[in-house]
């Protein structure tokens, strides 16, 4: 969005035995620029990370 950042996602894994195939995860998108998608492209962005570099079963 014109070089801004406008939204954040993070994720956490655990390393634990009983938890090492789940994560949790936040997101935020900026205010004034929620509706747009942007979200979802964050979402979307998150689980092709996972997908890829982490064996879950459950986000």
């Amino acid at each position: 969005m014109d070089g801004k950042i406008v939204g954040q996602v993070g994720i956490e894994t655990y390393q634990n035995l009983w938890r090492r195939h789940v994560a949790t995860f936040g997101m935020a998108v900026h205010a004034d620029y929620q509706g747009q998608g942007i979200g979802g492209e964050l979402i979307k962005a998150m689980l092709d990370m996972c997908d890829s570099w982490f064996t879950l079963d459950a986000i």
